[in-house]
Parts: C-alpha cells; sequence; structure tokens
C-alpha cells in the first residue's frame, strides 16, 4: 500500500494486522529514508538504531513471503520514503496499490502534528511518480483506494 501521510494507512495496516493469513510491515523505507536523507524527524534516532537503513535489504525482504508462513504480507509504504535514490525494481513483484486522500484534509491534519509542512513531507509529488511508474509497467492503472470509502463503508 503506497499512501501518503495522514490519510488513515495505520488504520487500514491494523485491519489487516487483525487477520491471521496476514503479516504486516509499517513503513519498511522509513529508517532507510532518513539514513539517505539526513532529515531530522520525530525519534530519528531511535528508528535508525532499531531498523535497517539499506534499501537494497529492505527491497529484498519486500519482494519475499514473510518468514512465518502467512499467505498475505500487507507492506504500508509512505510514498515519500521511496528516494529516486532508491531501487524501485521490487515493486514488479509485488501487488501495489495506493491509498489517497483529499489534499485540503492532508495538509489540515498533518499540520496539527507538524509545524510548516512542505509538499515533500506530505509526499503528494511521490505518489503520483510512483503511481505512473506503476502503471507504465503494469500497461494500467493499480487500484487506487480513497480513504474517505474505507470510513464510509469499511
Amino acid at each position: 500500500m503506497w499512501s501518503g501521510p495522514r490519510n488513515l494507512s495505520t488504520a487500514l495496516m491494523y485491519s489487516f494486522g487483525a487477520r491471521r493469513d496476514c503479516a504486516v510491515w509499517d513503513e519498511p523505507f522509513y529508517a532507510a529514508y532518513l539514513a539517505q536523507t539526513g532529515i531530522d524527524h520525530p525519534v530519528r534516532v531511535k528508528i535508525l538504531k532499531a531498523h535497517e537503513t539499506d534499501p537494497e535489504l529492505i527491497a529484498q525482504a519486500c519482494a519475499q513471503r514473510p518468514n512465518d508462513g502467512q499467505p498475505l504480507f500487507y507492506q504500508k509504504h509512505m510514498t515519500l520514503h521511496m528516494v529516486k535514490e532508491f531501487d524501485r525494481s521490487f515493486m514488479r513483484q509485488c501487488d501495489n496499490v495506493f491509498l489517497i486522500r483529499h489534499p485540503a484534509l492532508v495538509v489540515a491534519s498533518y499540520a496539527k502534528k507538524r509545524e510548516g509542512p512542505n509538499l515533500d513531507d506530505i509526499g503528494f509529488v511521490q505518489q503520483a511518480q510512483l503511481f505512473d511508474e506503476v502503471t507504465d509497467w503494469l500497461g494500467h492503472r493499480p487500484l487506487v483506494i480513497d480513504s474517505q470509502d474505507i470510513l464510509t463503508n469499511p
């Protein structure tokens, strides 16, 4: 699942995590993104110490089945974490779905959590680029889910 921040992506991830047949991975590239960009995010040091920072190793793990044998593997990715330097070829081995939310709602929600957000923080541009890339190699548009639809009809 490719999402930007404040799109209800965590709630959706938890719903998949409640399934016995599904493993979940929350923001696999977060530590690699922090290491690559040097951006100062909350709990940066803790994230860098606790998680893999090599994007190639992360991509390899994303393209494989979970170790616990569960048939479904839900990965919640933040589009802003997939910086241009990271190899995206692993995505061809995954089912890519895009979670969106009305931009005004995203910005308003994000601004409550972090002062002075910029376009890179929100991930709109990165999500459009990833969507176009996936569309190009699939030959059709991937599934897009509006988070409002999840709220309206879970």
